[in-house]
């Protein structure tokens, strides 16, 4: 079934589909539709065939490889409006390079690559804010390896948790801009388990706990389940710039 054109609007968020006009969105919903996951349901396997990418609507998935062992490494936390799988649409007998699991119980679009890509070659502008938005994402993880490679677990976590923050002045905190005074108005809740986010950051989970711990007794932050709030926002500033 044709995905309905009551989200229209909520798709023309995504970086891939502006500028995209009616009739070009009337022909991509022809071949998308709105799926519904459970936690843990997989979305796909590495060595599938890449036919489709997603956008999560709902909830979250989490993008992983497991060795020959059974460790499992966490590669990334897929959350709501984020684009998955799209990638491998411009590469020749795409597969998927990880597996992909739900999280939490959510929706998600799904997109025919081919007719993505019938529409790119009918209307070539179209790519253009794609480009960027791939150039953004390919970045964005280059620099996610050197902070991996290269910083220390703390320092890992210190940049995550900025990467995280919801903060009441309607902006992400910056860990290299005073924009952000009061300390009060920071805070970020965990999107998934502490064991996750902790592979995600190639830290150990006692490791993880044992840092938080630290930035509590610091008086850096407190915790509350899965909510983190920043008790002092140039002390977690000071510790990464």
């Amino acid at each position: 079934m044709a995905l309905s054109p009551i989200y229209k609007n909520e798709i023309r968020r995504s970086k891939l589909f502006a500028g995209f006009d009616k009739e070009a969105l009337d022909q991509l919903f022809l071949r998308a539709r709105l799926i519904h996951k459970k936690s843990g349901d997989p979305l796909f396997k590495k060595g599938d065939s890449a036919s489709h990418f997603y956008i999560v609507r709902t909830g979250c998935a989490k993008q992983f490889l497991t060795s020959s062992s059974g460790h499992e490494k966490t590669l990334d936390v897929v959350r709501p409006s984020t684009a998955l799988a799209e990638i491998q649409m411009f590469l020749d007998q795409a597969e998927h390079y990880c597996n992909c699991e739900m999280l939490e119980d959510g929706e998600l679009f799904e997109f025919n690559c081919a007719e993505y890509m019938k529409i790119l070659h009918q209307h070539p502008a179209y790519a253009l804010p794609l480009i960027s938005a791939l150039s953004h994402k390919i970045q964005h993880q280059t620099e996610e390896i050197g902070n991996l490679t290269l910083a220390d677990a703390r320092h890992r976590l210190t940049h995550y948790i900025f990467s995280q923050i919801e903060c009441d002045e309607k902006h992400q905190c910056d860990p290299t801009s005073l924009e952000c005074e009061s300390s009060d108005s920071c805070a970020l809740q965990l999107p998934t388990s502490k064991a996750t986010i902790a592979s995600l950051l190639s830290i150990q989970r006692e490791t993880f706990s044992r840092i938080l711990g630290k930035m509590k007794a610091e008086e850096i932050i407190s915790v509350k389940g899965s909510r983190i709030q920043i008790t002092n926002l140039k002390k977690l500033r000071d510790s990464v710039v």
